[in-house]
């Protein structure tokens, strides 16, 4: 448990702090952009080579029924995008994208007690993941949060109370998976659903970039994002 709390805070604080610093610059979007691109990388990686391997093992233990939850994770997390996006354009944005802040870190803790019921170097590949994920998506919820006109302060403070919800999920899901009352098979195809339609969404973006030279650029942070959480998933398998 120790290990959760620890890293999901971790996760939490440093993407919130990368956030904030990202937001003051004045190429923030354009950072943001390539920051995308390079998490979207490192989500791919994730998936293919640290939790689809284990959620392939618990399929031989409990049938191919596991691999239905990655489906199921990445409809869910189209309707949770839908309802959140459609509830937004409505008047109060600032209050909904507080919610869909929250939503998000309640999912991402959720995603590290999958990774941390495996074992700690998965629980610690996810975190890393999910601080790449999270950096361009604290700068975007920033910027929408001034541009509904809450002041600076308050929005690192909403910020702030938002990623509480990381590590109080993440220690919740760890309790009752620990206890056997969550499955980690369900959580893990959840985990990769998630991570698949993050991912293929900034896929997306970055075919629409404006320009070609964009895109060949934010393919090649794709690039690398995917070779450095690969290589690091492949060192810390062997220990």
């Amino acid at each position: 448990m120790i290990y959760v709390v620890v890293f999901s805070a971790a996760a939490a604080l440093l993407s919130l702090v990368g956030g904030v610093i990202l937001m003051m610059r004045k190429d923030c979007k354009r950072l943001a952009g390539y920051a995308a691109a390079f998490a979207a990388g490192a989500l791919l990686a994730t998936v293919a080579f640290d939790l689809l391997p284990h959620l392939a093992h618990e399929a031989h233990d409990e049938g191919d029924w596991p691999f239905a939850f990655v489906l199921v994770g990445i409809l869910l997390f189209f309707v949770i995008e839908l309802v959140l996006n459609h509830l937004g354009k409505g008047k109060h944005l600032a209050a909904m994208v507080v919610i869909g802040d929250t939503v998000h870190n309640i999912i991402d803790g959720a995603v590290i007690a999958a990774g941390f019921l495996v074992s700690v170097p998965s629980g610690i590949i996810v975190v890393l993941t999910v601080i790449a994920h999270e950096l361009p998506q604290e700068v975007g919820d920033a910027g929408l949060l001034l541009h509904s006109g809450v002041g600076r302060k308050k929005t690192i403070l909403l910020n702030v109370v938002s990623a509480l919800f990381t590590v109080a999920a993440a220690a919740v899901a760890f309790a009752f998976g620990s206890d056997g009352e969550l499955s980690a098979s369900w959580l893990l195809g959840l985990a990769s659903g998630f991570f698949l339609y993050i991912a293929f969404h900034v896929l997306l973006e970055i075919h629409h970039a404006d320009s070609r030279k964009t895109i060949w650029q934010k393919t090649g942070w794709l690039f690398a994002g995917l070779v450095i959480v690969a290589l690091t998933i492949m060192l810390l398998g062997q220990h």
